[in-house]
């Protein structure tokens, strides 16, 4: 009888995920827009606004494509005195290969101008300091990774063949770190195996993790 609950024990040890290495995080990626959507709202007097598209191609430690869509808001602006930024958000995603990559960012600084036109459709340009989240989806499980980003924008609507999109994204991490449960509903139905990072055994080793706020460690190879 002991023979057989030892041997079932060495299955289960068997059967537990390996812990996998975390992908690199997100160093000096440079994403390059073509095309490049956007629209002008632009009154240099009061307030302007910028939403936009891009994608493109992806270069760095995950040399792929991207997508981003995004919006921009500044105050009083003039091509002498370009206007503080007052908001900035946008989504983004990066294909690379095995690796899939989605997040957001937000606004740190920046300066904003715009020219409007009423014959030919306004302009803007734009410059900013964003922070970003993201999460990248790798064969070895789900990582997070945050840093800063260096966008410049240029939006012309009367000849859109001229918008240019260019961002540099640097993360604050030397490590991603892997995404865990936040429920148990989490870990049940087979869920604890979507968390091969962290190197859950069974189902039940997920929920203890998750109960316990992450004190009891994973059984698994660490």
């Amino acid at each position: 009888m002991r023979g057989w609950i030892a041997s079932g024990v060495l299955l289960l040890e068997l059967a537990a995920p390996p812990q996998a290495q975390p992908p690199p995080p997100i160093a000096l990626e440079e994403l390059l827009g073509s095309p490049v959507q956007g629209t002008v709202d632009c009154d240099p007097a009061g307030g302007s606004h910028v939403p936009y598209t891009s994608s493109g191609p992806s270069f760095g430690v995950y040399p792929g494509s991207f997508t981003e869509q995004g919006s921009v808001s500044f105050g009083p602006s003039s091509f002498e005195h370009p206007g503080g930024l007052t908001a900035f958000q946008a989504t983004f995603t990066v294909d690379a290969g095995a690796d899939h990559i989605t997040g957001t960012k937000t606004l740190v600084s920046g300066t904003a101008f715009c020219i409007p036109s009423q014959a030919s459709g306004d302009s803007a340009s734009v410059a900013l300091i964003g922070s970003y989240d993201a999460t990248i989806h790798a064969p070895g499980g789900t990582f997070a990774d945050h840093g800063t980003t260096h966008m410049t924008l240029f939006v012309r609507e009367d000849l859109p063949q001229e918008n240019v999109f260019e961002e540099l994204l640097t993360s604050d991490l030397t490590e991603t770190q892997p995404v865990a449960p936040t429920s148990k509903d989490d870990c049940k139905h087979g869920g604890w195996q979507r968390y091969p990072a962290l190197g859950f055994k069974n189902q039940g080793d997920c929920v203890s993790f998750v109960a316990t706020g992450g004190r009891n460690k994973p059984a698994g190879p660490r």
